[in-house]
């Protein structure tokens, strides 16, 4: 429909001056401030603009579908990865290809289905990497992990929020290769892997972060927009929510913006209410201003109230899970919520029996950090059911990775155990 959210616009317009101009922001686009996001979906969608010739949201639509479908794939390998098992490998792939959130955002121009793409593949990799260590030697067990973490430095790119997800996953590293002897480079080998996922970690991000901070003259890792979802999430009389802190700061945001009295609380843009907070410190520029509000709501409410701080996080969860992505519009109906729900349920299944198989523990446990990293953050910050889509993807492949081979090996006993009793009641 016509209906574009912030994000859409400014994802459109950043690809729009790349695309006709080769710079990243400046006329046409929309935005003071292009280094707030981030520029994998507009590179995205600039590239299939070049290819279609002109500026065309369906060539970018087009782009996301090929996306997704590519995301099917990736599902199938990293699934087949964890269990072995191409059934359940087909499984995962079809239910991704048709759990219904992901076949709508294809239809927004936004930077999930690429991060869900880039974070699936840097997980397969990862995964891929972790098995074959065993049996390679020290450079392509290095090379291996090296383009996971090119893949999640393409995730950043496009996902900011998974910024320090490889420091979580290189203890697995380091586990992975920690029995593994390689003549009399045993420490090397278990240490330089590791390194090696961090190093081409950074060095994709190195480019755009030293581009974004030369141009904000302070340090920019990926982008600038952390502050608004951090003094948000950390705002405990606005219960951690955009709707919460709309409604108690809307009286501030009045005095500087008086057009919104009398107008509907969600109707007022959140860029005012961040307005407000920023004219708290008028010396100091709007994300830093933002910034150090956020650090205050940290000190006086994560440290002055941990109780109360702490029961807000665990009331994120379900914001961010309980209900499938919708559009941001209208609220999901029952059927597409009862089928997220079990969606969930199925992941969670699997990822239990997976954990009691002592040859899958490891792997399947790497799999649940990346989800886990995910919830934990948006914890901190914001919790929108948009923000589970890039991990749905393992979700599904966790569950079908961990009841798909328990319902063959059950089926397989019935039927071994079928076939002695016929063959028993036949000698008789």
């Amino acid at each position: 429909d016509e209906y574009c959210s912030q994000d859409e616009a400014a994802y459109k317009s950043l690809a729009t001056t790349i695309y006709l101009n080769g710079t990243y922001g400046g006329p046409p686009a929309k935005t003071s401030s292009p280094r707030r996001w981030t520029p994998g979906a507009p590179a995205l969608f600039a590239a299939s603009f070049a290819l279609r010739g002109k500026v065309s949201p369906t060539a970018a639509r087009i782009s996301q579908a090929i996306v997704g479908t590519l995301l099917v794939l990736i599902v199938y390998l990293l699934t087949t990865s964890l269990c072995g098992r191409r059934s359940a490998g087909i499984a995962a792939a079809g239910l991704t290809a048709v759990y219904p959130p992901l076949v709508k955002i294809t239809g927004d121009l936004l930077s999930e289905p690429l991060g869900a793409l880039l974070l699936a593949s840097g997980s397969y990799i990862f995964i891929y990497a972790a098995q074959r260590c065993r049996g390679c030697g020290l450079a392509k067990t290095s090379a291996l992990f090296a383009a996971s973490g090119l893949l999640f430095g393409l995730t950043v790119l496009t996902r900011a929020d998974f910024l320090f997800l490889p420091f979580a996953l290189a203890p697995f590293v380091v586990a992975a290769t920690w029995s593994v002897r390689h003549g009399k480079r045993r420490w090397h080998f278990r240490l330089f892997p590791a390194l090696a996922l961090l190093a081409a970690f950074a060095v994709t991000l190195m480019p755009w972060s030293v581009w974004s901070s030369t141009r904000e003259d302070r340090f920019v890792p990926v982008t600038t927009g952390g502050a608004t979802p951090l003094f948000i999430g950390t705002y405990l009389p606005g219960d951690g929510g955009r709707a919460g802190v709309k409604k108690k700061l809307r009286a501030e945001a009045e005095r500087i913006h008086p057009s919104i009295r009398g107008e509907r609380t969600f109707r007022i843009p959140a860029q005012f209410i961040m307005d407000a907070v920023a004219r708290r410190h008028p010396d100091l520029s709007r994300d830093r201003a933002i910034s150090l509000e956020a650090r205050k709501n940290i000190r006086r409410y994560a440290l002055g109230d941990p109780v109360g701080f702490f029961g807000m996080m665990m009331r994120k969860i379900p914001r961010m899970w309980d209900k499938p992505y919708d559009g941001g519009r209208y609220p999901a109906s029952t059927g597409p919520r009862l089928l997220h729900l079990g969606y969930l349920v199925f992941g969670i299944a699997g990822a239990v029996l997976l954990l009691l198989k002592r040859r899958r523990r490891l792997l399947s446990l790497a799999v649940i950090t990346v989800i886990a990293y995910g919830t934990a953050l948006h914890l901190l910050v914001v919790s929108f059911p948009r923000y589970n889509l890039p991990l749905m993807p393992l979700v599904i492949a966790l569950g079908a990775a961990g009841l798909l081979p328990a319902l063959e090996s059950a089926l397989a006993s019935y039927r071994r155990k079928r076939s002695e009793r016929l063959e028993t009641l036949g000698k008789l």
